[in-house]
């Protein structure tokens, strides 16, 4: 095989399929910052260096990395799945054996085999996670496009496996082979993808690549954006908002310790289960997505209205910025209203600058002070004043509207039971006007 993926980018001058450690200990303190663990193990065979016999291992994946123990020995042999191409095989003369083949630096190929069907595909869909195949036709075939971006397209897709639809974001590789720098941010956004395991985040299956398109596929939704199902409802209730908030806190704080910045968060991008419930989501798009340890504070991006201060003046900055996304993405909720209106790009990100949203009747007549207060201290312009999303989730105001079991959408003051609290908001809130009037 000389098929050469523009997915995958490997700076490794000695071109040796394995890399070797003296023990699985020394393995991981050298692979690894944080304590790591074995995600799948197994015995199975692997084609002897004559490529004659296939002999026995202890083989195991840790992280993106796929490795073996030797035959009476401590020494491990190991290398990144991301580095590889993932091909079925099948073992001639056997029709009881499960295969496949790993495929590095182009021409360099292991074949694998086992006898269980189970435990093959077991291995085969975590190692899909991480490898890049290259026989989409084979796997899927195209139903209807479901929407169109800049750099590529969505469509719905029926596995000829399972007979289930899912979703395949479609790159086209020609754009990819002209510009290194949209070609790094396919490579991020899959490498993001590949670690976004989390119930309230968008499923991210396995990555296809041919010499024309790239498909990267994600489980199918049904219920659109929220943004469609906000202009359909008008606004929600402060309790079906904090459902809402709940479900993107909880992904940002485990966005925040992956070190992963989403960089465009918005109501266009994340997306409702089911047309029947307008409160269950999933956080999706990681296209403008990357690594802290990548993140370069020159590199200015968002959408207007959603976009956090310190991004927009060129500082540096981290995952709040997400959070002053999410506290935009509550202002909507509740209010039905962008907190920064206007006609004009320029007139948008003039009032996303200052940073100074409005909570003027009759859009915020009946929301409480304490929901106000909430939005506030996500949207300060400060970062470091920001709530993180696990000071968000342990707020006052989530905790009062998910413990409330029949809460109405519209209450007053009167069922608060914290004289002291509302103290509190009521000073904060008259400083929002202090400054606001200035």
């Amino acid at each position: 095989m000389n098929f050469k993926s523009i997915l995958i980018k490997d700076t490794s001058k000695k071109k040796k399929f394995w890399k070797t450690e003296r023990t699985f200990e020394d393995f991981l303190r050298n692979r690894f910052k944080q304590p790591a663990k074995i995600s799948l193990k197994g015995v199975f065979k692997k084609h002897s260096k004559n490529q004659q016999t296939f002999d026995s291992f202890k083989f195991f994946i840790v992280g993106s990395y796929f490795g073996y123990h030797k035959v009476n020995s401590r020494e491990v042999k190991y290398f990144d799945l991301t580095t590889a191409v993932l091909k079925s095989y099948v073992p001639e003369n056997s029709s009881s054996s499960y295969g496949f083949t790993l495929i590095r630096y182009s021409t360099q190929s292991k074949d694998f085999v086992m006898e269980n069907k189970a435990a093959f595909e077991k291995w085969w869909s975590r190692l899909k996670l991480f490898c890049v195949q290259t026989d989409f036709s084979a796997s899927y075939e195209l139903a209807s496009q479901v929407g169109k971006g800049n750099f590529a397209t969505v469509h719905k897709v029926k596995s000829k496996k399972d007979g289930k639809y899912y979703a395949a974001k479609v790159i086209a590789v020609e754009g990819l082979t002209k510009s290194m720098k949209l070609r790094q941010a396919v490579r991020t956004e899959l490498a993001v993808n590949r670690k976004m395991r989390f119930p309230t985040i968008l499923k991210y299956f396995e990555v296809y690549e041919d010499e024309q398109k790239i498909y990267m596929i994600f489980e199918l939704l049904e219920g659109g954006e929220l943004f469609d199902r906000v202009l359909k409802r008008k606004r929600y209730s402060e309790r079906e908002a904090a459902i809402v908030m709940k479900q993107l806190l909880e992904a940002l704080q485990f966005l925040e310790e992956k070190g992963i910045v989403h960089r465009d968060l918005k109501l266009e991008n994340i997306l409702l289960v089911s047309e029947e419930d307008d409160c269950l989501i999933r956080v999706a798009d990681f296209g403008l997505a990357t690594f802290l340890e990548m993140l370069d504070p020159k590199v200015r991006c968002g959408t207007p209205g959603y976009v956090a201060p310190e991004i927009i003046a060129g500082e540096m900055y981290d995952c709040r910025s997400d959070m002053f996304a999410a506290g935009a993405v509550l202002y909507i909720l509740l209010s039905g209203c962008t907190p920064f209106p206007g006609k004009t790009f320029e007139e948008i990100m003039s009032r996303n600058r200052k940073c100074s949203p409005k909570f003027n009747s009759p859009y915020w007549a009946n929301v409480s002070f304490e929901a106000i207060d909430f939005v506030v201290k996500m949207m300060t312009a400060d970062h470091r004043k920001r709530l993180s999303p696990k000071e968000a989730l342990e707020s006052p105001w989530m905790k009062k509207m998910l413990e409330a079991t029949r809460l109405p959408s519209r209450y007053n003051l009167e069922h608060h039971n914290s004289i002291e609290y509302l103290l509190v908001v009521m000073n904060n809130y008259l400083k929002i006007i202090g400054r606001r009037r200035q």
